[in-house]
């Protein structure tokens, strides 16, 4: 995303996410056969109507006819957000499949248009909603849109958006674009995104608690402390791991009493003179040796070894 896009001030954002990726993922998941077989009848005439290439179209307009009839269905939602949602999907959909309609506005009223003896054109639940959205609102909206999507595509338990994701690399991206002249309610949805999906973990502002960056040894510093969290953050958890494993060795397995004795006789070896060295190697042989005449299970309670 270019460096100079701010988001704009006449966007609510905080209005549109998460709240419309949920609805609009939930129409799509309510639709039944007989939506899928007039949305389908519908697309093809819009395909056909506005001259529009790609087999894979038909798919995507299908979901917008999904959700502008969930609109239409379900009065307890905010319409005008929603239908905003609705907006940039439409523009993403025209610009992937380059159609000639002079912007999303007009493109929209085609497609309502384009009706066929008794099947519909898409839906016009919005139409007094849709308007042209600038290049920059749109790279934020898409940026967004993918954040969002990307949290979900993790499926851990509570969404988390750990350091070394594709979610927080897109979250850092667009923390850089809310400065002094950004869009209010665009910096309160990330610092809200921040406080529920972000580790809690130390974190490093690119603008304002590390100063300004005047040189090329500073850029370099602030990409080192990123990566030596996410390599922290790694080797804790095989850290634990290992943590993990040496514990249930120990308590948890025959061999746990090998090792007992071990560590037993390690500590005296330190205090006694060298004598203790065949004792120890005596002791740990003769435990080994039991261990295995008397054929131990592993057991998963700690009451066998009170």
């Amino acid at each position: 995303m270019p460096e100079n896009i701010i988001a704009s001030d006449d966007f609510n954002y905080m209005e549109i996410f998460p709240t419309c990726i949920n609805e609009f993922n939930r129409a799509k998941s309510n639709n039944t056969y007989s939506w899928l077989n007039d949305a389908y009848n519908q697309c093809t005439q819009i395909k056909w109507k506005l001259n529009i290439e790609g087999d894979s179209f038909n798919r995507y307009c299908t979901d917008l006819i999904y959700y502008l009839n969930y609109i239409n269905d379900n009065l307890g939602i905010n319409k005008n957000a929603n239908c905003k949602y609705f907006n940039y999907l439409l523009k993403y959909i025209t610009d992937k499949f380059k159609v000639i309609c002079d912007g999303e506005e007009n493109c929209y009223e085609e497609m309502i248009k384009s009706n066929i003896s008794n099947i519909p054109g898409m839906p016009n639940t919005c139409v007094q909603y849709v308007k042209n959205i600038n290049n920059d609102t749109f790279e934020i909206l898409k940026k967004l849109d993918k954040l969002y999507e990307s949290l979900k595509l993790l499926g851990t338990e509570k969404y988390t958006c750990p350091y070394d994701s594709e979610c927080y690399d897109i979250y850092k991206e667009l923390s850089k674009k809310c400065t002094n002249e950004s869009n209010k309610n665009f910096c309160e949805l990330l610092e809200k995104f921040k406080n529920i999906h972000v580790n809690d973990v130390d974190d490093v502002d690119d603008e304002g608690d590390v100063g300004d960056v005047d040189d090329e040894d500073d850029v370099d510093d602030l990409d080192i402390v990123d990566v030596v969290k996410r390599t922290h953050s790694s080797s804790y958890k095989h850290i634990r791991a290992i943590f993990l494993t040496l514990t249930f060795t120990i308590f948890y397995t025959p061999y746990g009493s090998v090792l007992h004795e071990v560590l037993r006789k390690l500590k005296k070896l330190f205090m006694k003179n060298n004598k203790e060295r065949l004792s120890l190697l005596d002791s740990c042989e003769r435990s080994y040796n039991n261990s295995i005449e008397h054929g131990y299970r592993i057991e998963y309670g700690s009451e066998d070894y009170v």
